[in-house]
C-alpha cells in the first residue's frame, strides 16, 4: 500500500503481467501492462481497437450507458507519444469512454464513470483506467454555458488554457501573433476530485504555426458564463 499526492490510500499489486493500482477512497483503478510487445497483428487498427475496447468494457460489467467519447491514434516511442492522424504511423490506439453525468432521475448519491483502454499494434492491452465520479444529484445546479462566440471572445482576451502540446520547445516560442487553426471543439465535464465538483469545459484541438512548423494543441475554456464563476 502507498499514498497518492492527496494522501489517499492506494493498494498496488504487481506481477510479471502488469501492475494494478486501486484507490480506496474514490474506487478508481489503473492497470499497466509490463509485458513486452509481441508480434504485430496484421489488420489491427483504430476500428479493431474500438471493438476490442467495447468488448472489454462490457466484460467488466460497467454502466450500460457508457459511450465512446473519443478515439486517439498515438505515434512515437513508449516514453513520448503524440497524437497522429496517420493510422500507419500509430503505435498505440486509445479509446476513451464517458457516461452522461446528468442522465439519471434517481435522488441521492450515484455513480457516473470514465473508462479508457489503450492497445498496441500487437492488439495487446497497454493500459486500462477506470475513474468513477461520485455525484450528489440533490445538490446539482443549473448554469448557462457560453456559446461558440463566447469561446472565441474568451480566447481573444487570453482566457484559454493550453492543456497539451506535442512540442514544448516550439510552444515556448508561441506568441499571440502566431496563427492557430482549430479543427475540433467539444464539451466535456472535468471531475475535480479535490474540490468534489464537476466543471464543464470547452476543449479545442488544432494546429499552431510557430516559425513555419506545426504544433498540435489542445486548449480548454471554461464553459460556464463568467458571472456564475467564483
Amino acid at each position: 500500500s502507498l499514498k497518492d499526492s492527496y494522501g489517499n490510500l492506494l493498494i498496488k499489486i504487481e506481477d510479471k503481467e502488469g501492475s494494478l493500482t486501486y484507490n480506496k477512497k474514490d474506487q478508481s483503478w489503473s492497470f499497466v501492462s509490463l509485458k513486452k510487445e509481441g508480434k504485430l497483428k496484421p489488420g489491427f487498427g483504430i476500428r479493431e481497437a474500438k471493438i476490442a475496447a467495447e468488448s472489454l468494457a462490457s466484460s467488466f460489467n460497467l454502466e450500460t450507458t457508457l459511450e465512446i467519447l473519443r478515439t486517439n491514434m498515438l505515434s512515437g516511442s513508449s516514453t513520448h507519444l503524440s497524437p497522429t492522424q496517420d493510422e500507419k504511423k500509430a503505435v498505440q490506439f486509445e479509446i476513451l469512454f464517458t457516461k452522461k453525468v446528468f442522465d439519471s432521475v434517481s435522488v441521492g448519491l450515484w455513480y457516473g464513470g470514465a473508462f479508457s483502454v489503450s492497445f498496441n499494434r500487437s492488439a495487446s492491452i497497454v493500459k486500462v483506467n477506470y475513474n468513477p465520479m461520485l455525484v450528489d444529484s440533490e445538490n446539482i445546479g443549473t448554469y448557462p454555458l457560453i456559446n461558440l462566440k463566447g469561446v472565441e471572445k474568451s480566447l481573444e482576451v487570453g482566457q484559454g488554457k493550453i492543456i497539451y502540446a506535442d512540442s514544448d520547445e516550439l510552444l515556448a516560442n508561441l506568441s499571440r501573433d502566431d496563427k492557430v487553426d482549430f479543427t475540433d471543439i467539444r464539451l466535456v465535464y472535468f471531475s475535480d476530485k479535490k474540490n468534489s465538483i464537476i466543471v464543464p469545459l470547452w476543449i479545442l484541438e488544432g494546429l499552431a504555426y510557430v516559425n513555419g512548423k506545426e504544433v498540435y494543441l489542445m486548449v480548454s475554456v471554461n464553459a460556464v458564463v463568467n458571472n456564475y464563476l467564483k
